[in-house]
């Protein structure tokens, strides 16, 4: 006797497309919180810090918004605790 495959009782689940939107901006901002503890870390850093990290500080050249934002983290970053 021959088995009938019912598919109708299967549920089908797709992807979220939620997901292709927050994981590339979780990472997005994970990157720029990140430069903080780096440069605290490394104080400037090394030549490879500093090119992986150079999109960020060109947007902070050349973008006001933005950079008003980044010296307020950055000042949380330069107390002593």
């Amino acid at each position: 006797m021959e088995e009938q495959n019912d598919n109708s009782s299967e549920q089908k689940h797709g992807h979220s497309y939620w997901g292709f939107v927050l994981w590339p901006a979780a990472l997005l901002l994970l990157y720029v919180l990140s430069f903080a503890p780096v440069n605290w870390l490394f104080g400037g850093g090394p030549p490879a810090v500093r090119t992986i990290y150079a999109p960020l500080l060109w947007t902070y050249k050349n973008v006001a918004p933005f950079r008003t934002v980044f010296d307020m983290y950055m000042g949380l970053w330069d107390r002593h605790w």
